[in-house]
């Protein structure tokens, strides 16, 4: 599956490369969020949070309460995210999150999809039918 990832990789750099938005595409990519790279990724963005607010904090003497706020609310984030992280694995190790269900999520989707098509049509058809008999019936009364 390593081949296959990284290249659906470089297919999606390929496919939105034009756009500029490569990157993004591949962070939400399905999957993507418990790989070693987007996690490394994550955790120095969360450091570089941390020492710029430290560096704040250190700019205004540490004498100023937004910034003590500020690093509190931080941490929680990081927390809370590092918190679903090993859940999520969790659920994929024990198997309730599984990769395989997707095809079959997807094919559910798509039928799902389809038959809602299918009844905005037979509604729109309806529509149809019943505006063309009220101007058929208002023919008649002239």
């Amino acid at each position: 599956t390593k081949t296959s990832d990284s290249q659906e990789i470089e297919e999606t750099k390929e496919d939105s490369f034009e756009t500029g938005n490569w990157l993004l595409d591949a962070l939400l990519r399905p999957g993507s969020s418990t790989s070693k790279g987007t996690l490394s990724f994550l955790n120095k963005v969360f450091y570089l949070l941390f020492a710029s607010i430290i560096f704040l904090m250190w700019m205004t003497d540490f004498t100023n309460i937004h910034t003590y706020i500020f690093i509190f609310l931080a941490l929680g984030l990081y927390f809370s995210v590092r918190f679903f992280v090993t859940e999520l694995k969790k659920a994929q190790e024990e198997g309730t999150l599984s990769g395989d269900n997707d095809a079959e999520t997807e094919r559910k989707r798509e039928q799902e999809q389809e038959e809602m098509k299918r009844k905005l049509e037979q509604d729109e058809e309806r529509r149809r039918r019943e505006q063309a008999k009220m101007v058929e019936e208002t023919r008649k009364e002239r």
